[in-house]
């Protein structure tokens, strides 16, 4: 057999040295190439942005009570309407979106979740479980907070009379909330206490830091909604102390009443005619006539005309006494000068043979 030439042999273990490093090269290549590929993936799954974009995805009414139940919803007080609060928070009818917060870092990435242009809440993570192989990590929620800062909120006080049950959206009220309790101490009140023993006790509850104002119900004794109510300066006044009822069977009376003193004073009704609508020698009796007889009102305009007028603010003390308030704007004028003066007073009633006459009277 011919030997082969020490040259030959040189190329034939060339070559087959050749195909083991393709091969490896292979092998190595494909490696890395998964590696990379794992690498990638685990990168792109620690990336917080993926978290922040599911995080607006899912933002819907319940994921949204389900925060508002574990982180709350900061510098609003405890009345607010959590009905109202959830459906601002969640952003309904606007599109959700996000966008990285001033305080953003790789260690602590911080979001501000937007609905339009109105930021609902910021939302800061952190990690979550150990790093994988490649030292990435997954992120959890490390805290959200609600922004209340673009909202307008009120110190609203609620006042009732003591016989009346109060609830803030179907929830009511327990004698723990009340914050003040008090007996009326306007003029007309002490004299009522004074000549007739009534006195009215009221009480109020507060509702601080309210941006979303809940559905207020209140019911009096006899188990009737009072639905008549003023707020003043938010102080939310129910009129628990008299009914619809009993104001519209009684305005008339009233207005009558009203009537004839502005008739009378401006020397359209003598006080004779005036004194059908008065309890004899009562206050209202004898205040009238003293102002009758003295100068104070020595004007006789021509014109006497009543511009506008309410009744309000009806109080029932007995089944034979009640208070209300009357506001008129009076126009006056003869032929040298014309003017409009204000009526403002609180006016009491009592009922006398079934029907009622004026007893007493003051400027609110």
């Amino acid at each position: 057999m011919k030997k082969l030439s020490f040259g030959k042999i040189l190329l034939i273990y060339a070559g087959i040295f050749m195909v083991v490093i393709i091969v490896v090269g292979i092998i190595v290549w494909n490696k890395l190439k998964a590696y990379q590929a794992d690498y990638d993936k685990a990168k792109a799954a620690g990336n917080p942005e993926i978290f922040a974009e599911e995080l607006v995805a899912n933002w819907n009414q319940t994921v949204v009570e389900g925060y508002i139940d574990t982180y709350g919803v900061k510098n609003l007080g405890e009345y607010n309407s959590n009905e109202a609060m959830l459906s601002h928070f969640t952003g309904s009818g606007s599109s959700i979106t996000y966008s990285q917060n001033s305080k953003y870092t790789e260690v602590m990435p911080v979001y501000d979740i937007y609905s339009g242009s109105t930021r609902l809440a910021v939302v800061s993570l952190k990690p979550e479980g150990d790093n994988d192989a490649f030292g990435f990590h997954q992120w959890q929620i490390r805290d959200l907070a609600f922004d209340t800062n673009n909202l307008e909120t009120h110190d609203y006080t609620i006042k009732v009379t003591s016989d009346c049950v109060v609830a803030l959206d179907g929830v009511v009220l327990t004698e723990a909330a009340i914050v003040e309790r008090y007996t009326a101490g306007d003029t007309l009140s002490e004299w009522v206490q004074s000549k007739y023993g009534y006195a009215l006790e009221y009480i109020e509850y507060e509702l601080d830091a309210c941006a979303f104002l809940p559905e207020i119900k209140v019911t009096n004794s006899e188990g009737n909604v009072i639905s008549e109510y003023s707020i003043y300066e938010d102080v939310i006044e129910y009129n628990c102390a008299s009914s619809e009822s009993f104001a519209q069977a009684v305005e008339q009376r009233v207005l009558d009443t009203t009537h004839a003193y502005i008739s009378n004073i401006y020397y359209k009704l003598t006080f004779y005619q005036l004194s059908k609508y008065l309890v004899p020698n009562s206050d209202a009796y004898r205040i009238i006539q003293d102002v009758q007889s003295s100068i104070a009102w020595g004007w006789h305009p021509d014109v006497v005309e009543i511009l506008e007028e309410s009744v309000s603010n009806y109080t029932e003390y007995s089944d034979t006494l009640f208070s209300c308030d009357y506001y008129a704007k009076i126009y006056k004028a003869d032929a040298d000068e014309e003017y409009e003066e204000i009526f403002n007073y609180q006016l009491l009633f009592e009922k006398v043979n079934g029907e009622y006459y004026l007893t007493y009277f003051n400027l609110k």
